[in-house]
């Protein structure tokens, strides 16, 4: 039966659910032997910035000679979307097309058919900051009172819910460990010998008896409580496609 591969890989995320969809919507269409399909795989899950609005499925892109490798014209009626076309133009022209929600465009040439693709610029920005963002990323700028309005702006809706989310858990985890640090300092500043304090402040957690010190010295426990909750390493998207 036909199945679907990514770079490399007949068991990847993303080879595995295009197969799914492959077999359960075109399963009987009749794939020539001899020619290789070229798709792109697009499903919720495998999203990085374009906005598919919840689309399931496989774009064909290309049908290429797998003995030859060349580039066959791609006439007729498929049952699968196909990939949008667009009429040659000037190459500096086409640079200064910006579309709103795509990735770019691929430039095909003849008669080779090498094919090259150009990025917009809002689209590598947003994949870099969406690549690039983390829960270290947000603990960071937390710590040092950057602002997040920065990562926030023009992006998807699951990634600013997500940001959000980390920030509001973080911020609650730092001003849980300051109340309750302040808590056992105000429980033992007032015993007579620094061993007493530190025998009842033995029952606390690490962080909380490291803090409860920090105010005993008189120091400020701010920066000592962001640096206790560094969370884990986390992203709300994968890092990038399957290679």
């Amino acid at each position: 039966e036909p199945c679907l591969a990514t770079r490399g890989s007949f068991v990847s995320g993303q080879a595995i659910m295009g197969t799914k969809i492959l077999l359960e919507r075109y399963g009987d269409y009749d794939f020539r032997d001899g020619l290789t399909f070229l798709f792109e795989i697009i499903y919720p899950q495998n999203r990085i910035v374009v906005n598919y609005q919840n689309m399931s499925d496989i774009v064909l892109l290309a049908i290429i000679d797998t003995e030859t490798g060349k580039t066959l014209e791609m006439a007729g009626d498929y049952p699968f979307p196909v990939v949008q076309t667009f009429p040659m133009r000037p190459l500096g022209e086409l640079l200064k097309t910006q579309r709103v929600n795509a990735e770019g465009f691929v430039l095909q040439f003849q008669p080779s058919g090498v094919r090259v693709k150009i990025k917009h610029e809002d689209y590598v920005r947003l994949h870099r900051l969406l690549t690039g963002v983390s829960s270290k990323t947000i603990w960071e700028l937390l710590k040092s009172e950057q602002p997040l309005e920065e990562i926030l702006e023009t992006v998807p809706d699951e990634f600013y819910d997500w940001v959000l989310s980390v920030q509001s858990g973080l911020k609650q985890k730092h001003n849980d460990l300051i109340a309750s640090a302040r808590q056992a300092y105000d429980g033992v500043k007032k015993l007579p010998t620094r061993r007493e304090m530190a025998a009842k402040l033995q029952a606390c957690e690490p962080a909380v008896r490291a803090s409860a010190f920090a105010l005993l010295d008189g120091k400020d426990i701010d920066q000592i409580a962001w640096k206790a909750i560094k969370p884990k390493y986390e992203q709300p998207f994968r890092k990038d496609i399957d290679g």
